[in-house]
């Protein structure tokens, strides 16, 4: 199941949450602070796999320090 970042229109929270794409696209999530089904998906992490293992980042840089494939890592 994919894992999305939201936000709540209501209260403002951000939350992740980890929901089948058929709940997402019927709009099947809701705020656990106030329980409101008005939220907005966020992008805050990037997920990548390189070389065949799975690593997540939420900086600019790979986690393996330098891969050169990416601009992130060539920059």
């Amino acid at each position: 199941m994919p894992s999305y970042d939201m936000k709540c229109k209501h209260c403002n929270n951000e939350f992740t949450t980890m929901v089948s794409i058929r709940a997402k696209e019927k709009g099947e999530i809701a705020c656990p602070h106030c329980g409101s089904h008005d939220v907005n998906q966020i992008f805050k992490n990037v997920n990548f796999i390189k070389g065949g293992a799975s690593a997540a980042s939420s900086s600019n840089r790979c986690s393996a320090g330098g891969c050169g494939s990416c601009h992130a890592c060539s920059a």
